[in-house]
């Protein structure tokens, strides 16, 4: 496991619904070292910190895979179409990595990523949302990655330290409700109607309260549905 690259923005100003807006989704790679701290990536700009930045979603990671299933237009698990052609932090992540798919690592797990310091700890998949679609050119786009299963993880700084392209990563935790990334992803989106799946994410004390919450409050909708 190693990072192929970190990525970070400076502010842009886009058209989004016919309003300029503000944007850290146009990521660019950095050869000098960056630090992780317990809110964000030192030097990386956060416009919209209500539902990016902070404890629970200090750095975004995704792995070069993505990247790969993209480029060849792989059909798996959905229809992904034309493939394109993508650069590192196309799709707004801090750190794109190599040997971490969504399949492979698991909410709660914790890795050390480099020699200064640094552990993180999964703590969410990504959600994606509109930017991404002005990022790539194409509004359906969202739509398309989410329907993939694929979408890269939200992580906490467990412990501070600086991190650079090349750096190698170490498991140092594996969390023992051992749910994937992309088993969360298809629970919440493509499986909210089972209670018994449902449940499974919740055993996850990892999970970040806002996704806890959002399970928690679709199981008590099931629950009563059943009870009427």
């Amino acid at each position: 496991m190693r990072v192929v690259s970190v990525n970070i923005a400076v502010p842009k100003t886009v058209e989004q619904r016919g309003k300029p807006t503000s944007t850290g989704i146009f990521k660019k790679p950095t050869a000098n070292p960056v630090r992780l701290t317990a809110t964000g990536v030192e030097g990386d700009y956060v416009a919209d910190t209500k539902n990016h930045g902070g404890p629970e979603m200090a750095v975004y990671c995704i792995d070069r895979d993505v990247y790969e299933r993209w480029e060849s237009g792989a059909p798996l698990p959905a229809s992904i179409g034309t493939p394109l052609h993508l650069s590192p932090g196309i799709f707004g992540e801090n750190l794109t990595l190599e040997g971490m798919s969504d399949t492979m690592v698991h909410i709660g797990d914790r890795f050390a990523v480099g020699t200064e310091g640094a552990e993180i700890e999964v703590s969410m998949p990504r959600t994606p949302c509109s930017m991404l679609g002005i990022a790539m050119g194409d509004m359906e786009f969202p739509k398309r990655f989410l329907e993939s299963h694929h979408v890269g993880f939200y992580a906490r700084v467990i412990q501070e330290g600086r991190v650079r392209a090349g750096d190698t990563i170490r498991q140092t935790r594996a969390d023992a409700a051992h749910l994937s990334v992309a088993e969360v992803v298809r629970i919440r989106f493509f499986e909210n109607d089972n209670a018994e799946r449902i449940a499974r994410a919740l055993e996850c004390r990892s999970l970040s309260p806002k996704w806890r919450t959002w399970l928690e409050q679709r199981r008590e909708e099931l629950a009563a549905g059943k009870a009427s």
